[in-house]
């Protein structure tokens, strides 16, 4: 965020195909990598178009308070194509 890493963020891929799938997520490194997951045993994400979710927060816990604004989450605006094989996305977020 504002062209630093963030670490620690949680990183879910939301299939928008139209079909019942469901999300892939996966949790920022320090230096901001990501995997994602699709389940406990698959590594990935659904082939095709996806709304992207990046938050720090966990509204059920107000210690842990959301530093990422809304648009990167409950409002968010990110989406991106999913292809098969590998595929490499980084993300430019800005705190304001």
């Amino acid at each position: 965020m504002d062209g630093k890493p963030l670490p620690q963020a949680l990183v879910r891929f939301l299939p928008q195909d139209g079909v019942v799938n469901r999300p892939s997520t996966g949790v920022t490194e320090i230096d901001g990598t990501y995997r994602l997951l699709y389940s406990a045993r698959e590594e990935g994400a659904v082939v095709g178009p996806a709304k992207i979710e990046i938050s720090t927060g966990d509204p059920e816990q107000p210690m842990y308070p959301e530093t990422v604004p809304a648009k990167y989450n409950a409002e968010t605006t990110l989406s991106r194509e999913v292809e098969a094989g590998s595929n490499v996305f980084d993300f430019e977020l800005e705190s304001k």
